[in-house]
């Protein structure tokens, strides 16, 4: 060593790898911290919109769409923030499409449960989700009410949508990160049209799912009013093979497992009564038929408004009481 040299060479490939590990050190510890911050901000964010769009305070709620891509099957199959715990201890569940997540009003299933004890949970699904779906979910979590209530749309009983299947097929890792990724992106989304304004506001096509009761909660409804109904074709023949044999597997794996399973049909455009009466009758499950003086309207020419909603649930419970499945369910 030359006389006056220091002993610490900057340029020294030990001083290289220690400046090396430092830097990446302190590059972790701000992105662990900006990782935080953002999460706060997300945190603070969804509790804000959560109130604001009617979940209780202390209420928990994922965001499940966003206008493009619907995000359920990820968050229940894989049970992201322990979104199953409460379907476990429900009484019924009520499982379909979309439709049956909108037509089941949990301000009167709530009621309807403080008067009789009867615990309710919604387990359906949009983009059409099927029977397959619905009995993955139930084996996964050993779930076991006493009755399943089942929309009878004739999608329930062909197979998975795209979205099941995927969630299906996928790991919990990588949905972890696809919801994170899904949710990061729409927060990003809601703040880029506070600064631009005439981008689409994400809030407007946004919808979150409730843990406690699995209810939907639309942020914006559509302001069309237009009537839906049931739909009764002429024909009476018997049921094609593929309909005959799903319901079949259906019924038998719930009795299999103690599960009753009831039926009902949400009005709408795709709402078959005689599809579901030969369904009943084909299967000898009971069929819950809705009716009403007052025609049911929605909000997007499919789903029942909130008006008709709670008409339709309250409709619902009555016949549900009626026929003793209140008493069947405790």
């Amino acid at each position: 060593m030359h006389k006056g040299q220091p002993s610490f060479i900057f340029n020294s490939r030990r001083a290289r790898r220690a400046w090396t590990l430092l830097l990446g050190v302190l590059s972790f510890l701000f992105a662990l911290i900006l990782v935080n911050l953002i999460a706060g901000w997300m945190q603070l964010s969804e509790d804000s919109l959560l109130r604001q769009n009617g979940v209780r305070a202390g209420g928990e709620a994922s965001l499940v769409y966003d206008g493009k891509r619907a995000i359920d099957q990820q968050i229940y199959y894989h049970n992201l923030g322990n979104v199953v715990e409460e379907a476990k201890s429900a009484d019924v569940l009520f499982l379909g499409n979309s439709r049956i997540l909108c037509a089941m009003d949990p301000g009167v299933l709530e009621s309807f449960s403080t008067e009789s004890g009867v615990r309710f949970y919604n387990l359906g699904f949009g983009y059409d989700e099927g029977s397959v779906f619905a009995m993955r979910m139930i084996d996964k979590y050993r779930l076991r009410p006493k009755i399943v209530v089942v929309n009878c749309d004739k999608s329930f009983w062909e197979n998975s949508s795209t979205a099941g299947k995927a969630a299906l097929a996928g790991r919990a890792w990588k949905a972890w990160v696809d919801v994170k990724e899904f949710q990061l992106a729409w927060h990003l989304r809601r703040f880029v049209h506070r600064w631009i304004p005439k981008l689409v506001d994400p809030e407007k096509i946004a919808i979150w799912r409730e843990h406690e009761n699995g209810a939907w909660n639309l942020s914006v409804r559509d302001d069309r009013q237009a009537t839906v109904s049931y739909v009764a074709t002429e024909s009476d023949d018997s049921l094609p093979s593929k309909y005959v044999k799903a319901v079949g597997r259906f019924r038998k794996a719930m009795e299999l497992r103690g599960i009753q399973t009831v039926l009902t049909l949400v009005p709408s455009p795709m709402a078959n009564a005689t599809f579901a009466k030969q369904i009943a009758r084909t299967s000898g499950m009971d069929l819950i038929l809705v009716s009403s003086e007052e025609a049911f309207t929605s909000f997007d020419g499919d789903h029942l408004n909130d008006e008709s909603s709670r008409k339709f649930t309250q409709l619902f419970l009555s016949q549900f009481e009626v026929k003793g499945y209140s008493e069947e369910s405790r």
